[in-house]
């Protein structure tokens, strides 16, 4: 294999003097040449500098910004290329004929512009738009550079992975605003698109019913976890348990255990309930999606956009994993099936809910194995041999993950993990993570309408996000407040 040799290069740069910078930019490069490099690579704005950018009002950075690849600096920096028969990587602000400004990075050699990469987090400066994807250079032949996470070389930071910079305020995230020791774990682990947000446009969350099937020991920790979140967002929810729980609204499921093999019944006799509760208004108020995950998925409500292409009156049984179980005849006799793994998410369709119905209980209780069998509790199994029994298929999508983020990776890898870029859920997750995870994505929901300038749906998360923060504070208090403490005049 060919090798390369590339030079770096730091520089103590002047703020908006591209002559002097670019002065630099050439005698560095002059030597990075002689001593056989191929490639030298300058730091981000290299070429008009970086920090002094702060403070400068949009007018005043429509004067330091130029055009790709028509720019003064940009074919004066090919002239360098081509003078010593090097490729360069370097810096500047620049205008995309929109009074659009973006922190872009090029590379540019004796032909002219290779590849430019504009940054997905430029913090420095509000009017500075982000970027919206990673670059690949194609510089030797047998070479291949690129700027994004898991590459062998990466010329230019797309983010600074969520811990605060050394210089006030420059880091990703504003530490007075929350506790980045909590969030910057996922900023590797997660795609983090900043902008070119869509929202639904066929379906609202409240066209999906989200049931939470939960066990009595897990109330007060995982189930909590789930209300409190993401639930604390949606408009249809149902946690279905055994036992009633002050701080919850459970939906008592009659005639079931506290054990995991008792889920399968849980499951069907609520499908079933809240099924039977839908018949008695008016049909367009019912739900056109059921959501069935257990108490340790992280699910993100509006990513569920994903559902927009599928029409909720024909019959879809919807998930994220394939797996092989054993299915059951009623006459006891065993067959093998491929199952849609209930460790993701279950998205059954309301016309599905409807074929389903009247085979519910009859299937629990007569063909499906009772507690007392190895596979009683295989609730995502017993639902995928109903379904296929019926004559229904099922479609996979991507995004519903059967793991957490780091069981994904271990998985699949960082590369399949981030190419998801908005992902429907997660499981296998702690109740900590569970706020960690909202509170990431909530973040993330909200710099990319802002970098949008999607105000009205902005203002409309945010009247969203501070009703129910207050609605799930008020959650909190104890139901005799007014006796346990004395009323004021």
């Amino acid at each position: 294999m060919q090798k390369l040799k590339i030079s770096t290069a730091q520089v103590e740069n002047k703020s908006g003097d591209k002559s002097y910078n670019l002065e630099v930019i050439r005698k560095l490069s002059e030597q990075a040449a002689k001593d056989g490099s191929q490639v030298v690579a300058f730091h981000e704005c290299s070429i008009t500098a970086y920090t002094f950018a702060r403070n400068l009002s949009k007018e005043q950075m429509l004067e330091l910004v130029e055009f790709v690849p028509d720019g003064k600096s940009v074919k004066e920096l090919i002239a360098i290329a081509q003078t010593y028969n090097i490729a360069i990587l370097a810096g500047l602000f620049e205008n995309d004929n929109k009074d659009q400004i973006f922190k872009t990075h090029i590379c540019v050699d004796k032909n002219g512009v290779v590849a430019k990469y504009r940054k997905l987090h430029p913090f420095i400066n509000p009017n500075v738009t982000p970027g919206d994807q990673y670059r690949v250079l194609d510089l030797y032949e047998y070479i291949r550079a690129t700027n994004t996470l898991g590459a062998d070389i990466i010329f230019m930071s797309h983010v600074t992975m969520c811990t605060p910079s050394t210089r006030p305020g420059a880091g990703f995230v504003d530490h007075r605003l929350h506790p980045a020791k909590n969030l910057k774990v996922y900023c590797s682990k997660i795609p983090k698109p900043t902008s070119g947000w869509q929202r639904a446009q066929r379906y609202q969350e409240n066209d999906v019913a989200f049931i939470i099937y939960t066990g009595a020991s897990l109330y007060a920790t995982r189930a909590m976890s789930v209300r409190d979140t993401w639930v604390s967002r949606v408009t249809n929810s149902y946690f279905l348990g055994s036992k009633p729980y002050p701080s919850l609204p459970i939906t008592v499921i009659e005639n079931t255990g506290e054990d995991y093999q008792s889920n399968t019944k849980k499951i069907f006799y609520g499908l079933e309930l809240i099924y039977r509760k839908q018949q008695t208004i008016h049909p367009s108020k019912r739900h056109k999606w059921y959501l069935l995950v257990g108490c340790d998925t992280y699910v993100n409500v509006p990513h569920l956009k994903q559902l927009d292409p599928y029409n909720f009156t024909q019959p879809y049984f919807i998930g994220g994993s394939i797996g092989e179980g054993i299915c059951y005849h009623k006459n006891g006799t065993s067959y093998n099936s491929l199952f849609v793994g209930g460790n993701t998410a279950h998205i059954f369709s309301a016309a599905l809910v409807e074929e389903l119905y009247p085979h519910l209980s009859v299937y629990v209780q007569s063909i499906w194995p009772q507690p007392n069998h190895s596979a009683a509790g295989a609730s995502d199994v017993a639902l995928s041999c109903l379904i296929f029994s019926l004559g229904y298929n099922m479609t996979i999508l991507p995004g519903l993950w059967r793991r957490s983020p780091n069981g994904i990776i271990k998985e699949f890898g960082l590369r399949a993990t981030l190419k998801v870029k908005e992902p429907s859920s997660w499981h296998y997750i702690h109740p900590a993570q569970m706020i960690d995870l909202d509170e990431f994505y909530a973040y993330q929901y909200v710099d990319r309408l802002k970098n949008d300038q999607n105000w009205y749906e902005l203002v409309d998360f945010i009247h969203l996000f501070i009703g129910t923060h207050y609605e799930t504070l008020r959650k909190h208090q104890p139901n005799d407040t007014e006796k346990l403490v004395r009323t004021y005049r």
